[in-house]
């Protein structure tokens, strides 16, 4: 099975537990209605990545939970969640799930882009993911490597990395991965529409950085 088809599976498992949820609160409609933009998010990232091909996709370090160089290989959802936005996670062949590899092995296969997903047992400020991500870029191992030199170096909440708001989570990602191709699209103006329209609440915190890439 494709990482793409396990991404569908996913996502028809989540919708069908929002749409169980609704009937069980007798708010069906209200569950369509949120089923329905979670489809579209990700029916707009599959549109639009589709036609790309396996050498054209970024090389994504990805490393988690706070922990330098601490990884995911392709039996996570992780991977998944990479892949699905367009790139191409560099230790998906990795033997273990969770790879603690070395600063050499990075800077030998010198990725696009530097990915951190921050753990989702709390709340950040914008200027959390900000030190996260200057942490990233001030190793002095890295300073060489293209992703810390092109700047593509990405912090994200893991409250948008799973459940029903890991749509918001790819939306930065396929942005982050293909500025051009989403440059229309704003996930944080997304997001914000998400959680007033189906939470009636004022989204505050911080979950990307940079928000604006």
């Amino acid at each position: 099975m494709t990482l793409r088809k396990k991404a569908l599976q996913i996502l028809i498992s989540l919708l069908l537990v929002i749409e169980n949820l609704g009937r069980a609160l007798g708010k069906e409609e209200r569950a369509s209605e949120l089923a329905g933009q979670l489809k579209g998010y990700h029916d707009l990232i599959k549109e639009r990545t589709l036609g790309i091909n396996s050498e054209e996709r970024p090389t994504v370090f990805f490393e988690w939970l706070g922990k330098p160089y601490h990884s995911a290989s392709n039996g996570t959802s992780y991977d998944n969640f990479i892949d699905f936005a367009g790139g191409v996670n560099i230790a998906a062949n990795e033997s273990v799930d969770y790879p603690n590899v070395s600063p050499e092995w990075v800077i030998e296969k010198d990725p696009d882009v530097i990915l951190h997903i921050l753990g989702s047992s709390k709340d950040y400020t914008e200027e959390e993911l900000e030190q996260w991500r200057d942490e990233i870029i001030s190793r002095p191992e890295l300073q060489n490597s293209r992703a810390v030199k092109e700047g593509r170096v990405y912090v994200l909440s893991g409250t948008v990395a799973t459940g029903i708001r890991s749509a918001i989570g790819e939306l930065y990602l396929a942005k982050w991965f293909y500025p051009e191709l989403f440059d229309d699209i704003d996930p944080g103006a997304e997001h914000e529409k998400l959680i007033q329209e189906f939470y009636n609440m004022k989204l505050e915190g911080g979950y990307a950085y940079p928000s604006d890439a």
